[in-house]
């Protein structure tokens, strides 16, 4: 049918209005359009991140120095991914250097994760460090939901600290207004009994 309309029809189509072929096409080609991935495609562009991943365990006599490069990659101000498959187990001073850079680098905000952390180690870090600002992601592919939620929670809770500050503001202006007019009413008083001190007593009753 396509060819039969190609080969004696095309002269017709020259008076068709070309809103209504770029529609025929746009319908014609809708189907082959993965609506699911663009969400997932728009996660990926706005959450940019950098994939730490360790060549060999952390133990004791590379703490020291594995924190200090951690640290000055921070500056970057992008989240730090570290890809802890590697680490099947980790000895007290592995697990208390991770624990510093983890409340040093998410107390604010989030930006220090571990990826792929074996279960051994969680359950070793559950008795000797504090899991306050131990942030996880369990699988490579969840790592674009995960950053997207955090930067939606973030957004909110900085909304929500805006808002309290601004009310705090309002308050504040609101009760210094109510002193003004509590200091200039006292000023009146004070100025009124003056003059009422300086009258005679007759014109004290004149005045009342």
């Amino acid at each position: 049918m396509v060819l039969l309309a190609l080969s004696f029809l095309t002269s017709y189509f020259y008076y068709i209005p070309r809103a209504t072929l770029a529609a025929v096409l746009i319908s014609a080609v809708l189907f082959m359009i993965d609506v699911k991935i663009i969400k997932l495609l728009w996660k990926g562009s706005r959450n940019k991140y950098m994939m730490l991943k360790p060549e060999n365990c952390l133990y004791y006599p590379a703490v020291a120095s594995f924190c200090e490069k951690v640290m000055s990659l921070a500056g970057n101000n992008v989240p730090l991914i570290m890809n802890c498959e590697i680490f099947n187990s980790l000895d007290y001073t592995s697990i208390k250097g991770i624990e510093t850079l983890s409340k040093k680098l998410n107390s604010e905000r989030n930006q220090f994760w571990l990826l792929h952390l074996n279960s051994n180690v969680v359950k070793s870090f559950d008795i000797l460090a504090d899991n306050k600002y131990i942030r996880l992601i369990e699988k490579e592919e969840s790592i674009a939901d995960v950053l997207y939620n955090d930067a939606l929670s973030s957004k909110n809770s900085e909304d929500r600290i805006n808002i309290t500050m601004k009310q705090a503001t309002e308050m504040k202006n609101l009760n210094r207004e109510d002193l003004l007019y509590s200091n200039s009413r006292q000023n009146d008083s004070e100025s009124n009994a003056e003059e009422l001190a300086l009258m005679s007593p007759s014109e004290c009753k004149i005045q009342q």
